[in-house]
């Protein structure tokens, strides 16, 4: 073969020559800036090899801004379970960054908050001299015409009329300049006070991953060309259907963005890794060019928080610690549970759950969940799986952490059971094969709201007393639209309770049970904002929730009710608990499984655990103490008792002003009050107010609600607590409690 024609060729598709080598082997290494595809090609005299590479780099940008957490340790696995044939991944840290990274960060972090208007340090300085220069020539007008107004002495009218609309004019200009100047001044203080705290905090993280095609062996001109097309389809193929699909637009959301600059790329890849930003900061300004090149390779992110004004404005990500602390995991090994009990500290709050399984029915040793190292949780399986008893059992196990607080929220009121000790034979039959006795079933003193019926105790007004103690929260009777405003308020009034320090321990375990009613997927289209709601709240204490010690156990039939807009909600799930489930889940579970299709044949009570700390454990999950099922009315009563004669003074102004309301349309028509027509009386317009008073007259157990059913489902109001002006015992009751027509 001619190595010329081969070059030739090259050329024609497109290539460009970027190197060479010729020691050890002859090899050229050619560019498609079309691609951004190298291929390298190794010259045999009679014979070529080449392959094909296309090289990316971890961004900190996605489609939806930025990506506060990702979870590499699946990135990894992912990589390295048959995704791709081979991979290569660099990694490059630097702890300290360039003044010009620090404004690019700044401005990362500002452009999705103020529509592209990222002004830096530089910028700022600009504007505010031209301010300055501004100002001066204002005013040496300003001082032009008074002189000029001297000079006049009152002989011409017209003249002085025009001078003193200008000297108006004119002051009126620098006062404004003057008061923009100010502002200006004071926000480059602290633009420059930021990029201070970036330069002193921030770090530069490189990752490169290249992904390369099977290596092709050419023996002719034809059979080359054929080659070069091959490989080039092949790494075009794996970009589209692997790495776009699977890492970007599949549930990890690992951004990667294709390397254009194949010089910078070798350098790092082949020249033993890429050159500080720094040092090439201080080698002059024949350096600039490259410098600029190099710092487009790595993400800026800061080693602690970036605080200005002791506010928080950039918290801490450490990823490329977090890269080699997942890849360094992988070379350890994970004991099997299935031999071993994993013994751990009391620090990280182990539950024992139940027993690994060994083969068939055959169970192995006892095994703890630790909360500490579960964080939040994910439970998935189809109806009648086991997951609520998983959840229960695990409950039950951390009551024994008295610093720890449990908030339990229940869109039925299946958790009351716990108020309530486990008396069903077959239940208690399974005892003896986790090794305790039926007499050990017991129950567990949490504090039910009730806050859809008339039951238990009622909320507290501060919504944040529900982050202590042991609670659950029964919405049960609820509509859709006030259930998903009130859980949000819930889980942001708890969240907010906890916020006020950080924690290296849990503090709150907040529990949801089936996750998928307070979420857009699970509501009618009239409660889609307040579920909209709820999904921002649970992203919330998803993303910021660990950092002080408020870890979720969200239940759900599938990992797939977590909606693609809740797509920061998945990556900050660090345990995934696969129950029994059918086809929908198997995609899911197989990016954590050595097989997804094991989740298929899952018995009832039988758990595949997932996390990246102890890997992929099989559980049989033993019963729990307290019963699990949900109690009806009378039992119910008996349970949690009833909420008598709570008084109206509790209300808001606004439920107290539309309950009242509703009592005296409801005196005189003794029909059915609706909604809209009190509100718009009232003068409340608001769909948010309206839903909170709605949200607050029940859980007053004041008034239920029930849509009619005509076109629009209006909603009607009906007051159910005992008040002296509802009452009719033996005719009308006025405000004084006399009966009307009676002296």
């Amino acid at each position: 073969m001619d190595s010329g024609s081969c070059h030739e060729m090259l050329k024609n598709a497109g290539f460009a020559p970027i190197g060479s080598l010729s020691t050890d082997v002859r090899m050229t290494l050619w560019w498609n800036g079309v691609h951004h595809v190298e291929v390298a090609v190794v010259d045999l005299e009679s014979a070529a090899l080449l392959r094909a590479t296309k090289c990316y780099r971890l961004t900190a940008m996605g489609e939806e801004g930025e990506m506060y957490s990702r979870d590499l340790a699946a990135f990894e696995a992912s990589l390295t379970s048959g995704l791709f044939n081979e991979v290569h991944m660099h990694l490059s840290y630097y702890p300290d960054i360039t003044p010009s990274m620090a404004r690019r960060r700044i401005g990362e972090k500002r452009f999705r908050q103020a529509d592209g208007q990222t002004p830096d340090s530089q910028a700022m300085t600009e504007r505010l001299e031209q301010s300055r220069a501004r100002f001066q020539s204002l005013q040496e007008e300003l001082r032009r015409n008074e002189s000029l107004l001297r000079l006049d002495h009152g002989r011409s009218t017209l003249t002085q009329r025009y001078l003193q609309e200008q000297i108006s004019r004119l002051r009126t200009a620098l006062q404004q300049l003057q008061n923009s100047t100010r502002t200006d001044s004071q926000n480059l203080a602290a633009q420059r006070q930021l990029e201070a705290e970036y330069q002193q905090k921030g770090s530069a993280t490189c990752l490169l991953l290249s992904i390369c095609s099977n290596v092709q062996l050419a023996l002719s001109d034809q059979e080359f060309a054929d080659a070069v097309e091959g490989a080039v389809k092949e790494v075009r193929d794996l970009d589209r259907y692997q790495l776009r699909q699977k890492l970007q637009g599949g549930k990890l959301q690992i951004f990667l963005e294709a390397v254009d600059s194949p010089g910078i790329s070798l350098l790092t890849r082949w020249a033993g890794g890429s050159m500080c930003p720094r040092q090439l900061a201080r080698l002059g300004p024949e350096a600039e060019p490259l410098r600029r090149k190099v710092e487009e390779q790595f993400m800026v992110l800061p080693r602690t928080d970036i605080l200005l004004g002791g506010a928080i404005q950039d918290e801490r990500k450490l990823v490329g610690a977090r890269i080699v602390r997942n890849f360094m995991e992988r070379l350890e090994k994970v004991p099997s549970a299935s031999t071993t009990r994993i013994a751990l500290p009391k620090g990280l709050m182990p539950v024992w759950i139940g027993s690994a399984v060994m083969t068939g029915d055959h169970k192995g040793q006892p095994w703890e969940l630790p909360l500490g190292g579960m964080l939040h949780c994910l439970i998935s399986g189809r109806t009648g799986s086991g997951k609520s008893c998983l959840a229960r059992v695990l409950v039950e196990g951390l009551v024994v952490y008295e610093d720890l607080a449990i908030l339990i929220l229940d869109p039925r009121c299946q958790w009351a059971g716990l108020l309530w000790p486990e008396d069903r034979s077959d239940v208690l039959a399974r005892y003896g094969s986790f090794g305790f006795e039926p007499g050990q079933a017991r129950s567990f003193p949490f504090t039910c709201h009730g806050v859809g019926s008339n039951l238990g105790e009622p909320l507290p007004e501060d919504l944040k007393q529900l982050a202590l103690g042991r609670r659950i929260v029964s919405f049960k009777g609820m509509d859709d639209r006030a259930r998903c405003e009130l859980f949000a308020r819930i889980l942001e009034e708890a969240f907010e309770a906890n916020a006020t320090a950080e924690s290296d321990r849990p503090r709150l375990l907040v529990v949801v049970e089936e996750i998928t009613r307070f979420l857009k997927k699970g509501v009618p289209d009239e409660a889609q904002d307040a579920a909209h709601h709820a999904e921002l709240s649970v992203d919330r204490v998803a993303r910021e929730g660990r950092k002080y010690g408020v870890n979720l156990l969200l239940l759900g039939q599938s990992s797939k009710d977590l909606s693609y807009t809740m797509a920061s909600t998945r990556q900050n799930i660090t345990t995934r608990i696969f129950m029994g489930n059918s086809d929908r889940e198997i995609e899911y579970a197989d990016e954590f499984l050595e097989d997804g299709r094991m989740i298929v044949s899952l018995p009832p009570g039988e758990a595949i655990v997932c996390n990246p700390q102890w890997g992929q454990v099989r559980i049989a999950v033993r019963p729990p103490l307290s019963k699990v099922w949900e109690p009806g009315d009378e039992e119910l009563r008996r349970l949690v008792g009833t909420r008598q004669g709570r008084p109206h003074a509790a209300l808001s102004a606004d439920a107290h002003a539309v309950l009242e309301l509703v009592g005296d349309i409801h005196r005189q028509t003794a029909q059915p009050v609706r909604l809209l027509q009190v509100v718009r009386q009232l003068g409340i317009t608001s769909r948010r107010r309206i839903d909170r008073i709605v949200a607050e007259l029940q859980q007053a157990a004041a008034a239920r609600f029930q849509h009619l059913p005509e076109r629009g489902q209006p909603l009607i109001v009906i007051p159910i607590l005992p008040d002296p002006c509802m009452q009719k015992p033996g005719g009308n009751v006025d405000r004084t409690g006399r009966k009307e027509g009676v002296s």
